[in-house]
């Protein structure tokens, strides 16, 4: 029996100039890799993976370095695809546009893939690190909405409560190979 530790990026800083996925950390973000090191400490685990998007390969670096552990980049494990939307500025209107792709799983309306799609890529992209890795213990650096459609999904609940819950950053435990997920700790803040 191994853990699959499934960690929501920590905080980022917003640019109105740039995609979303090129956003790096804020320097409070940055910070709380060290905690995050700390809490994931206890799991041994081997490795951290990350998407290919900026916040999440900072975190799992800053991340890897208190735990000692090395790092890769995943494809497949990145944020639900929406660089065709501009930056909203309005965290209430973001809100509303993911509570939207919950709401209609099948259909594309917010971004260029269904909710869906995006569960599907992420499973297929987990699903590979699992044969690849599942006799270790490991951790995936990853993305708010597509961890909770997957773990929504393994827990038979919304997505959408999830994802409101997780805070940056957040993990889920998960064991291997039953794939049950035993762990949510949706903020570091006690």
């Amino acid at each position: 029996m191994t853990n699959m530790v499934l960690i929501r990026h920590s905080i980022s800083e917003p640019e109105a100039t740039a995609p979303a996925s090129q956003w790096r950390l804020s320097h409070r973000g940055r910070g709380r890799c060290e905690e995050l090191a700390k809490r994931l400490a206890k799991y041994d685990l081997d490795l951290l993976v990350s998407s290919i998007e900026a916040k999440a390969i900072e975190t799992a670096k800053l991340t890897a370095a208190h735990l000692s552990i090395p790092t890769e980049i995943a494809l497949g494990i990145h944020e639900h695809e929406r660089s065709n939307v501009g930056f909203l500025a309005s965290p209430e209107l973001f809100q509303a546009q993911v509570a939207e792709l919950f709401d209609q799983p099948d259909e594309v309306v917010f971004g260029s893939e269904s909710a869906v799609q995006a569960l599907t890529r992420f499973t297929v992209a987990i699903d590979a690190l699992i044969a690849a890795y599942g006799q270790e213990s490991f951790g995936v650096v990853t993305h708010g909405t597509v961890m909770s459609l997957y773990v929504a999904e393994l827990m038979g609940s919304a997505p959408f409560d999830l994802w409101q819950r997780l805070d940056m950053p957040a993990y889920v435990r998960i064991v291997l190979p039953q794939r049950e997920v035993v762990e949510v700790v949706e903020s570091l803040d006690l």
